[in-house]
């Protein structure tokens, strides 16, 4: 899947706001967890993306946790593989209310939970 970085980033806000930083770092601890095991011995093509979509708050979160070591933090750019991203954004988006997501992640979760 082809994610909208502006998408990702507004998963990643309101997951820290929702979550709070503890819990958001256990879950995304979690999930990269379950991506290591799961991921195979093909090198992933790094996906590199602009720090403003995603803010300070999650900036200084990803800092934090440097058992998510394959992230890199640039001045101006975030880099990770393309698989670990988004096994974090989907960890994320299936762990937020429904309730609470805007109109086009409510569609990008149905359109996970469907297998589209």
């Amino acid at each position: 899947m082809n994610m909208d970085v502006a998408l990702e980033g507004l998963v990643w806000k309101q997951a820290l706001e929702h979550f709070g930083t503890a819990e958001l770092c256990a879950l995304l601890l979690q999930a990269d967890d379950r991506y290591q095991q799961l991921r195979t011995g093909h090198h992933d093509i790094f996906r590199v993306m602009p720090v403003e979509v995603f803010g300070a708050e999650v900036l200084a979160l990803i800092e934090s946790l440097p058992q998510l070591y394959q992230i890199s933090l640039l001045k101006q750019f975030l880099m990770m593989p393309g698989a670990q991203r988004q096994a974090l954004f989907n960890a994320m988006l299936q762990s937020l209310p429904l309730d609470d997501l805007s109109e086009p992640l409510r569609e990008l979760r149905l359109s996970q939970d469907l297998g589209l």
